[in-house]
């Protein structure tokens, strides 16, 4: 088996160009993603290249305290949710600008967690006796993390977040085994938010810390053109067997996750080649898609970043982080 030429790859970016602009048409009016312009495009810009700099930084010159490390994180990721993902499908010209009541959610995020970077010492001293505006900024906070979530990642997990917070809220009224006294909304505040759990618990940390530098080293790699490098091995190794497309995808997808922990970065950046090799060897549109999402979400599993589970494990269980790479590996 050899290598794809020069040519047969120049082909392949033209074929890709090709079916882009079709599947953009199609899919236009159904996208929620944004790509924000003039000054707001340079704003929200900006805000990324500052959330990349402040883990590069912590990273090399120490965290900042738990809970302002993690508020940090987590109002740079909710704000950034908020510009580039819209509350409603639109087309381009709708999803190039942010709206007034996006600019009001992202301020109901600024002033809870700017709260906690500022004040979080007074705050944790009165996680016991919670003051009315402390469940006012509890509300906010959860209402715009929820929100963040819903727009990026559906809602499976909101409505899994919704009915924890019921259950703890109303489980005085369920009956039986499963009842208990219920938690009153001082305590939901001060195990939310003002304490370092909930909100800015132990996985919010890891997010915080280790797993957003493996995220950043993995677009780094595929902003320099490394990606390219495990596309191209796909393609020697899959590319001429029978179902060769999809297998590339697969292999593709499995050796993009080895560097990065994000089924969406995976799949943007194996996709753009993947799919429209298989559309143009006659698969199905449907079947395309299908194959490059599975394949960038079962990429996710793959060691050393493995979806951020394997730092989770490690963090509950007590096993080195290491061990569990070996076994994932070699299993």
């Amino acid at each position: 088996m050899t290598s794809p030429t020069p040519e047969d790859q120049r082909a392949a970016r033209l074929e890709a160009d090709r079916i882009a602009t079709v599947d953009t048409s199609i899919d236009e009016e159904g996208r929620t993603d944004r790509t924000l312009m003039g000054w707001q495009g340079w704003l929200f810009a900006g805000v990324a290249v500052a959330f990349s700099c402040f883990h590069l930084y912590t990273a090399f010159f120490g965290s900042l305290p738990h809970m302002q490390q993690r508020a940090t994180h987590g109002l740079f990721g909710v704000v950034l949710a908020l510009a580039f993902f819209s509350l409603r499908t639109g087309t381009a010209r709708v999803r190039a600008t942010l709206p007034w009541y996006d600019w009001g959610l992202i301020l109901c995020a600024i002033l809870p967690m700017g709260y906690v970077l500022l004040f979080w010492q007074d705050m944790f001293r009165a996680r016991l006796f919670p003051e009315p505006y402390h469940l006012l900024l509890t509300v906010m906070a959860v209402g715009v993390f929820l929100e963040a979530c819903r727009r990026v990642l559906g809602w499976s997990l909101v409505i899994l977040a919704g009915l924890a917070l019921a259950y703890a809220m109303l489980g005085h009224l369920i009956p039986g085994t499963w009842g208990h006294a219920g938690f009153s909304p001082e305590r939901m505040a001060s195990r939310l938010f003002m304490a370092d759990s909930g909100l800015w618990g132990m996985l919010p940390g890891l997010s915080a810390t280790v797993i957003s530098i493996f995220i950043l080293f993995g677009l780094i790699v595929m902003g320099t053109g490394g990606g390219q490098a495990f596309m191209n091995a796909a393609l020697v190794l899959a590319g001429r067997q029978v179902g060769g497309a999809a297998k590339v995808a697969t292999v593709g997808s499995s050796l993009m996750g080895t560097i990065s922990g994000s089924g969406m970065a995976n799949a943007a950046a194996t996709g753009s080649l993947t799919i429209p090799m298989m559309r143009r060897l006659g698969y199905r549109r449907e079947f395309a898609v299908g194959v490059e999402a599975t394949a960038s979400t079962g990429g996710q599993l793959m060691p050393p970043i493995m979806g951020a589970g394997a730092f989770v494990m490690a963090e509950i269980v007590g096993i080195p982080y290491l061990t569990i790479v070996v076994a994932a590996i070699i299993p």
